[in-house]
This record gives C-alpha cells, structure tokens and sequence, in this order.
C-alpha cells in the first residue's frame, strides 16, 4: 500500500513541506501499529501499479495529471482509499475521479459528530454497535451511489459547544442521525466520510483505528502479513531475490521498544523486554516455504500453512528479530 503525499512551499525557501503532514503521520501511525505494510510516495512517483491501493488523504486536489494517473492505475484493478474531501473539486462540489462510490453532500453540521457502527466495522473488536463513539473532527455528509455498499452512520452531537451552548468538560451528547454513512465501498475504492487517519493522529482514540482496520479487511481481504501482538510492535516485510547461496526469500524484521510516560515533546525511544506471544502469518503466494528460521543464529521456527499463509508462533522477541522464509 502506499500513502499519497503532496508538497507545497515553505517559510525555508527552498525546503517544501507537507501539505497534508496530519494525515499522512496518521495514516503512518495506524498502518505501524496495524502492521500494514505502506510506502509514503508523492504524485511525481512514476508508477502505482507496484501498490495493492493508494491512500489519499482528506483535501487532497487531484490535477490532470494525477487524475490520469489513478483512472489508469484503477483500471488496471488498484485500489483506492479516500476520505473527507480527498479529490473534491470545490468549485462543483463533486468528486474529480470515476468510480468514487458516493456523492458529496456538504460538511457535518456539528465538531464534534459521533459514531455508530455495524457488524462489519466492530468486528473482531471490543467496538460495539450500540453504542456512539465520538469523533473530534469535521465529518462530511455523503450518499451512497448505486451499487455500494455502506457501513455504520454519522451521528450529529446535540449543540456545538459553544458560549451559547455550554454542556460538561467536552463535547456535548449525541444527537440524532444525520443519515449519512460513516464508511461506503464501490467497485475498488474506499471512502471514509470521517478523515479518520489524520483524527487518529491528532487525538490517538483507538477506535479510528479498529474501525479502518476493518474497513479495509473489506476491501483488501489478504494482506501480505498478519499480526497477532502488541501496537509497539512494528512489523515490516521484506522480498529478497535468490542469490548464488541462498534461495529467495522473505524477510520479516519486529522491533519493540515499550512505550512509556514522558514529559518531553519528542519520544525517546531507549528501553525494550522481551514480548511474548506473538504471532504473525506471512502471505506464501503461492510458493513453498522450506523453512523459517531467526537471523542470523539460524534457529529453527516452526510454521503451519493455513489458507496460503504460514503461520509461525514466536518465541520471545525482544528489541529486535528478524524471521525468514524460505
């Protein structure tokens, strides 16, 4: 997967910046500690088609070229994740890609709006679906398109908090439905009408990240690594060619550091213990995998193939591990 970023000129002169750097981290964030495996590339990249999808993040204008671009990348069956007013043209007021599966309706009328999710975006979780999980940013109003399928609904709070309107330490209660999807799939694409990665950077509420993990199971059913652990535990995958010793290979690398309470505004990363009771199922593709060991020492990992995944239960890891099939 990869993770569309722009620039845009900066007070440093020549230095650009990101222009959609919330985003963007939380998309890196959530993909991390999802053990989803991403890239993060710009338009000028000069081919999509090595992805299984492209994310866009919210307010993203999508030009001639880029726009090109994607309906080829699409055509050739990548997918596409977009949320909030990710290739809107804001002088129509509509989206500036086929195959989007929803037409936009305008912003939600209250910050914040809440939550509330079917089976498909609680599953597996300890999410509910009777119950309003608050979401601290501007959601957009939309509606399905023929031949989408929609999940969970938005939910306006009772009143803005206002001067005028003033209710407890936060937000006030949920309100009625505004009858408007929280998350609709077309043909190959993903829409969130709550910009959920960047919310997740901004206020790390776990649920943003359950609700897209499950969101995008849907859409992309068989990722290339599955992990069962910890969020500190960052996951990453690797393909390595054969070489004159050695077969082809894939490699996957698990670094924990433990969190913990800091005052200062930059994490130190300094202190790891063993975790235990992991486990992690690498996609075979097909192949057959020979063995699975831990570099270098070469010890022997014990695996099962399951649904063209091999499953492998791991000893303790500790600030680092590096597994390879073979």
């Amino acid at each position: 997967m990869a993770i569309l970023s722009g620039y845009e000129p900066s007070s440093l002169g020549s230095v650009p910046t990101n222009a959609h750097v919330a985003d963007v981290e939380g998309a890196a964030q959530l993909f991390l500690e999802a053990a989803i495996q991403f890239d993060i590339i710009d338009s000028s990249h000069g081919s999509f088609e090595n992805y299984a999808a492209l994310v866009l993040p919210d307010g993203m204008s999508v030009n001639e070229d880029l726009r090109a671009k994607l309906e080829s990348y699409m055509s050739a069956g990548g997918k596409l994740i977009l949320y909030g007013t990710a290739a809107l043209d804001k002088e129509t007021g509509e989206f500036g890609l086929g195959g989007v599966p929803v037409a936009y309706e305008g912003e939600a009328p209250t910050v914040p709006c809440y939550l509330r999710l079917d089976e498909v975006l609680a599953a597996e979780t300890e999410l509910a679906t009777d119950y309003d999980y608050v979401f601290y940013d501007r959601a957009h109003l939309v509606r399905p398109l023929e031949g989408a399928t929609a999940h969970g609904e938005l939910r306006r709070a009772l009143f803005d908090r206002t001067w005028e309107h003033f209710t407890s330490h936060a937000q006030a209660p949920v309100g009625e439905s505004l009858e408007s999807p929280l998350v609709v799939r077309g043909e190959g694409v993903l829409y969130f009408a709550a910009p959920l990665f960047g919310a997740y950077r901004d206020h790390d509420y776990w649920v943003y990240r359950e609700i897209a993990k499950n969101a995008i199971r849907e859409l992309l059913p068989r990722p290339l690594l599955k992990f069962s652990g910890p969020g500190w535990v960052e996951a990453t995958l690797h393909d390595q060619p054969a070489g004159d010793d050695y077969p082809e290979r894939r490699i996957l690398h698990l670094v924990s550091y433990h969190p913990r309470r800091t005052m200062q505004p930059v994490q130190h990363v300094d202190q790891s213990w063993p975790t235990s009771g992991l486990v992690v199922d690498v996609l075979t593709d097909g192949r057959t995998v020979g063995r699975a060991y831990l570099a270098p020492a070469g010890e022997p990992l014990d695996f099962d193939v399951v649904d063209g995944y091999a499953r492998i239960a791991l000893p303790p890891v500790g600030a680092h591990a590096v597994v390879v099939l073979e």
